[in-house]
């Protein structure tokens, strides 16, 4: 990533986390602030709309040009300073229970009526934390925002929802300590590839540097060897005139001898261990000071914590249609869409299409049958009776029982309400075969 990209990101990430509006230009190289709060705006000593573009190529129109050392950049760094706090907002999610419900479950044959709806609320962490790379005299930041739900990273964006002021009453939150841990550890991974960036930087240039302190210091060993070699030589040179002196009678003794004493002063010292031990020591210290200066610190600061509850709907109502009534409830989670599951009671499989049986049975359409007699819509647990004559499936409202056979009949094979034609005509052909009393 480049130092360009590095800045937008940084700047999106710094107004994103002040809630102000940004608007980018159909090139998306300028970029619009508005609502920024009026904190950073007395900071900074300049009321918004902020237009900003960051290429000097695109600042045409007095644009602030976000570049490394320029002002309002310097000012988002200085702001986030030491400014940790906690918030708490709650998610308002606005919609018709009625519609949402039938956008995951159909009613078929029925209608929802008469809801109600009680929340409990459930939360997200979002901890936001400013890195701070410093080395040699450069200086980057970076903001990561890191979202836990219970005791789990999660991939979501605050941001991305309404939210209005949140009520500490609302919800009973316990020590979140072990969450900020985890959010802790989780940043390692998100900065992690920026620190081998930027460590992969300063190894090549600390490895140059380390190069450049060892070629002196070996040069300096091999210029006092040298001079060593040469102070040694002049010595002897000297000596020999001195034994030689009635060969030049130029010579001045007093000097020579006093040059010696000094080149003897000059050998001592170069051969001395302390002189070995000092280019040592200097060595060792500023290999030991490029080392430093070329090391990386790595600072981070929790920006902020904010606390993002949201409510857990606990529906309940009616479900009717022309012949039943039944009681109805279920939970909704309005953040990740879940409903809670509704299940055939004939079948146990789960449904999306809702039907409701004529006694109030829930059942999906394969368990949902027409009573043959009255047409109206039972599920399979309800139509067992079955007329004994012409094996229509029957309702127990269309179900007759005769009180002579004991057998289930339909309307029509019937002779009255308490006994079917079949055993009627038994009893009219016993009756006459009877004889008559006179």
């Amino acid at each position: 990533m480049t130092e360009s990209e590095d800045i937008k990101n940084f700047t999106v990430s710094f107004f994103t986390n002040l809630k102000s509006n940004l608007f980018w230009d159909n090139c998306g190289k300028k970029l619009k602030i508005t609502a920024v709060p009026e904190t950073f705006e007395k900071f900074y000593g300049k009321k918004s709309p902020y237009e900003l573009v960051f290429s000097k190529e695109d600042a045409i129109n007095g644009e602030e040009l976000m570049v490394k050392g320029s002002f309002l950049l310097n000012c988002m760094k200085e702001f986030l300073q030491d400014k940790g706090q906690t918030t708490l907002v709650k998610i308002d999610f606005d919609f018709d229970p009625g519609d949402e419900i039938q956008k995951y479950l159909k009613l078929k044959n029925c209608q929802l009526t008469s809801i109600t709806k009680k929340p409990s609320y459930d939360w997200i962490l979002r901890f936001t934390f400013l890195t701070t790379f410093q080395y040699l005299n450069e200086k980057e930041q970076m903001v990561n925002p890191i979202y836990i739900k219970e005791k789990e990273i999660v991939n979501f964006n605050l941001d991305a929802y309404k939210t209005i002021e949140g009520k500490k009453e609302d919800i009973n939150l316990k020590d979140i300590r072990a969450q900020y841990n985890l959010a802790k550890d989780y940043l390692k991974t998100l900065i992690n590839p920026k620190i081998e960036k930027i460590s992969g930087i300063l190894n090549e240039k600390l490895d140059k540097e380390l190069e450049r302190v060892k070629h002196h210091y070996l040069n300096q060993v091999n210029e006092d060897s040298a001079n060593l070699t040469k102070s040694e030589r002049q010595i002897k040179e000297l000596s020999e005139q001195i034994t030689n002196s009635e060969k030049n009678p130029n010579l001045d003794r007093g000097f020579a001898q006093v040059r010696i004493k000094r080149l003897r002063e000059t050998i001592d010292n170069l051969k001395s261990p302390k002189r070995k031990d000092d280019l040592k020591k200097e060595e060792e210290f500023f290999l030991k000071d490029e080392t430093n200066r070329h090391s990386l610190s790595v600072d981070n600061k929790i920006m902020n914590t904010t606390i993002a509850y949201f409510p857990i709907y606990n529906y309940s109502g009616y479900l009717k249609n022309s012949d039943s009534v039944r009681i109805f409830n279920l939970v909704y989670n309005p953040l990740t869409k879940d409903i809670s599951k509704m299940s055939c009671e004939v079948c146990s499989k789960e449904i999306k299409e809702l039907y409701l049986c004529s006694a109030g049975h829930i059942s999906c359409g394969g368990c949902l049958r027409a009573c043959l007699e009255c047409q109206k819509e039972y599920c399979t647990n309800c139509l067992k009776i079955s007329c004994f004559s012409c094996g229509k499936k029957l309702c127990k409202r269309c179900a007759k029982k005769c009180i002579f056979c004991g057998k289930y009949k339909c309307p029509s094979h019937m002779f009255n309400s308490s006994k079917c034609k079949t055993c009627s005509e038994k009893i009219s052909a016993a009756n006459l075969a009877r004889p008559r009393v006179i």
